[in-house]
């Protein structure tokens, strides 16, 4: 479970990845909505299976994990998403938010990940 002082932290991450990462790719009339308000109140509603990376006191990046969530699928986990502000991008702060969720994972036989079709920056990470 993440501190209470970095859910908004988290919540900014979640914003600001996703038009760094997503502009193009998604749906304008999408991003749009998705606004700094909007990921800050998920980032008050999913507080489990969570874990942030900091810079200082700034919150830089976090990964969220858990069963996979199909349950047609068994002895799954799923990482359910990591997201890196783009200036940290090439210093292994997303490996290590990977590494520290596949072990969070561990007791499973396997472990999905999701990626957008055409973001090939996050095809190269996960291929890694």
């Amino acid at each position: 479970m993440v501190a209470d002082e970095d859910i908004n932290g988290k919540g900014y991450v979640h914003w600001k990845s996703w038009h760094e990462t997503y502009t193009g790719l998604v749906d304008p009339a999408y991003m749009e909505k998705m606004t700094l308000e909007k990921c800050i109140r998920i980032a008050h509603r999913w507080q489990q299976n969570l874990m942030v990376a900091k810079d200082g006191n700034k919150v830089i990046g976090f990964v969220g994990y858990g069963e996979h969530r199909d349950d047609t699928i068994t002895d799954c986990g799923e990482v359910f998403s990591i997201y890196v502000l783009t200036d940290y991008h090439g210093q292994k702060v997303g490996y290590e938010l990977m590494n520290a969720a596949f072990e969070k994972l561990s007791n499973y036989g396997k472990i999905a990940v999701w990626v957008l079709k055409g973001n090939d920056k996050a095809i190269r990470f996960y291929e890694k």
